[in-house]
């Protein structure tokens, strides 16, 4: 990212380490800003917080590119094949999002699937859950490659979902 688009605390993590002495990728857990989530492997993350800004998450079952915009659209989104999933959180300033308060995990159901965001191709199935949990607000995105989404990518989706973990404030 250029110097004009300032990140603090960025924690940039492929979705697979190796344990010490051994060979078999293991999932991480990428942690900032009072927000964790545990990546399978094969999917790569970040979570940063523009200078003055609310923490925001990248996740996806690709390769994130480098560098990209808030909604993660700019490169990711035509690089996803078939089965690849995008999730993007970007943290609101609770007293003007109004979002209804949610409990963890969060789990996408039908009716979180919405038309596309403007941009977001016509073939690629979107989901938005905009909550509210312990006083932070967050607007979730969840981008699937294909339109209707498939029922085991959403599964892949909601596993990861199940391990988010978001702290009060921080």
């Amino acid at each position: 990212m250029s110097s004009a688009t300032a990140v603090v605390g960025a924690f940039v993590l492929a979705g697979a380490s190796f344990a010490s002495g051994g060979d078999t990728p293991q999932p991480l857990v990428l942690r900032g800003h009072g927000i964790s989530i545990r990546l399978p492997v094969g999917w790569t993350g970040v979570i940063y917080k523009r200078s003055r800004g609310l923490p925001i998450l990248h996740a996806a079952s690709l390769k994130l590119p480098r560098a990209d915009g808030d909604d993660g659209a700019i490169n990711a989104v035509p690089r996803m094949h078939r089965d690849d999933v995008l999730l993007v959180m970007l943290q609101g300033d609770p007293k003007f999002a109004g979002y209804p308060r949610r409990r963890l995990p969060i789990q996408l159901r039908s009716s979180d699937f919405a038309a596309p965001v403007e941009g977001m191709p016509l073939s690629h199935a979107f989901a938005r859950v905009d909550f509210t949990y312990r006083e932070r607000a967050f607007d979730l995105w969840v981008e699937f490659a294909t339109k209707p989404a498939r029922r085991t990518v959403i599964s892949k989706a909601n596993r990861v979902l199940e391990s988010m973990h978001l702290l009060t404030a921080p």
